[in-house]
This record gives structure tokens, C-alpha cells and sequence, in this order.
């Protein structure tokens, strides 16, 4: 659906070289709400639980800290939270699915009481390459990967992926 109007778009508009959304992440407080109980020293969980304290006070908007650790999350939620292998986030399994690229986390996008409560007032920009398109959809799709930018990829580093959950036993090692 996305290509059809992206191709529209550029037939009517040929000087338009860059088609990108600037969407909301709603759902990114209820997730770091529900990660923060379960924390553990050094993980996703404990940095979850340090934004959800630091938005408790009436200044973590100007607090530097509290800035990166919640662009880091929602990069992590973004990126990296899945339902199978689709992002849990319904506006990013749109675009994503849709062949877009994450291409950049703005802090202080919409600071509207709205999107302070549901996404910390962070807004996103899905890029949609009309050469890549349908390769971005694909990876998603197969690999359950998404495709995201390089200043979106900094901010993942430092927060350890989430630990796969399954219910088989651990398989035994053998010696040959």
C-alpha cells in the first residue's frame, strides 16, 4: 500500500525525493511501566525502572540522564521488543511492515499531555526508500529484523538484548 503512494506521490510531485512520517510511539510508558517490575542490576528492566522513577519528578525533562536513557529504551522497544517476530509496537509493525526504515527518535516531539503519557513525548521518522521498500519489508518478515538507521543503531549498544524466552529444556552437550 505504502509503495502504490510513495509511486503516486512521485508521479505528481516528481521533485519529492524523501517520503518520511513523523509518528507517535504510543504504548513506550505502558512497556516501560511493565519492564521496570521485573528489573535485574544491569538490564533493560533496571533502566526501565531509573525513567520510570526519573518521570516521577517535575524536571526530567531538562535532566541529561533521564534524555538518554529514554531515547536508549525506546530505541530497545522499538527495535528490539517483539510479538513473534513483529515489533510489539502497533504504529512501528505499520510502518515497518510496510517497508520503512527507522530513521530517527526525536525527544520532545510531542509534549502534548497525550504524548507525555503515552510516549514520554518522544516521536519517531520512518523512512520510506523507494529502492528499499520492499527489501525492508522482507527482512522483517523473514528474519524478524527491523531496519533502522545508523544514529537509531548508537543508541542500542548499550542495552543488552532481551533474553529469548522458551519453554524447552536446555539441550545437554555430549562428548564425542
Amino acid at each position: 500500500m505504502i509503495k502504490r503512494v510513495v509511486t503516486l506521490l512521485k508521479e505528481e510531485l516528481p521533485h519529492i525525493k524523501t517520503f518520511s512520517t513523523l509518528s507517535p510511539v504510543p504504548g513506550l510508558r505502558k512497556w516501560l511501566e511493565s519492564a521496570a517490575e521485573d528489573h535485574e542490576h544491569g538490564t533493560v528492566q533496571e533502566q526501565a525502572l531509573l525513567a520510570k522513577d526519573a518521570l516521577a519528578n517535575d524536571d526530567w525533562q531538562e535532566d541529561g540522564d533521564t534524555r538518554r536513557r529514554l531515547l536508549e529504551l525506546c530505541a530497545q522497544y522499538l527495535v528490539r521488543e517483539k510479538r513473534g517476530r513483529v515489533p510489539l509496537n502497533a504504529v512501528a509493525r505499520f510502518h515497518l511492515g510496510n517497508g520503512a526504515r527507522l530513521e530517527r527518535i526525536n525527544w520532545q516531539g510531542d509534549m502534548s499531555a497525550n504524548g507525555i503519557a503515552q510516549s514520554a513525548g518522544i516521536l519517531v521518522n520512518y523512512l520510506y526508500d523507494e529502492g528499499s521498500i520492499e527489501r525492508n519489508h522482507e527482512v522483517l518478515v523473514n528474519a524478524g529484523e527491523v531496519v533502522h538507521s545508523t544514529p537509531v543503531k548508537r543508541l542500542l549498544p548499550t542495552l543488552p538484548k532481551p533474553q529469548e524466552k522458551t519453554s524447552e529444556e536446555p539441550k545437554q552437550l555430549t562428548e564425542a
